[in-house]
């Protein structure tokens, strides 16, 4: 079957079934609810310690790992990545009080019933956890590197003096027996 303008509109068409797809993936994405805008409200939630928006916005399980280390904080959010699981949202946290700040993955599931994403908190802080534990670990080496360095200095300035209080007694023998 076709139209005025000679398109194919039979719904067995090539054509009808590509722009249905894109008709319908339209409609699923223009309701806000993508993984970026999801993953800013959760943590501006957090932040602002409001936490029932902050359940809302994460799965059922997630509510219970709620901590205020993220309060009054600030969010800045990358690339999105899709899995066959869920979405990944690259997610920058700056902590005013410390005026730190640490990068990490946010991970999001799709619930099925609500048909909307949620963030999974308890993934997501594995991953914090992950990076804080590579920077204590990071800083565990640079302590002894820099530790290594100052044993090396501290014996190059004991020999030194050593060499020094040597010729001082030396100078002082000669200069007592003249």
């Amino acid at each position: 079957m076709t139209n005025r303008s000679g398109v194919l509109t039979s719904a067995k068409s090539p054509i009808f079934i590509v722009g249905l797809f894109c008709l319908l993936l339209l409609v699923s994405c223009s309701k806000g609810d993508n993984p970026d805008d999801v993953t800013i409200e959760f943590w501006t939630a957090l932040s602002e310690n409001n936490l029932e928006e902050a359940k809302y916005y994460s799965t059922d399980a997630s509510a219970e790992l709620f901590d205020e280390k993220v309060r009054n904080a600030s969010f800045q959010i990358g690339k999105v990545r899709y899995d066959c699981d869920g979405a990944t949202v690259v997610t920058r946290l700056v902590r005013q009080s410390a005026e730190t700040s640490s990068t990490f993955n946010t991970y999001l599931v799709r619930d099925q019933d609500e048909d909307r994403w949620k963030v999974d908190y308890r993934h997501t802080l594995k991953n914090i956890d992950r990076v804080a534990d590579k920077r204590f670990k990071n800083l565990i080496k640079t302590t002894k590197e820099s530790g290594k360095s100052a044993k090396v200095s501290l014996w190059s300035f004991i020999k030194e003096l050593g060499h020094s209080i040597a010729q001082l007694f030396k100078n002082m023998k000669e200069r007592l027996l003249r």
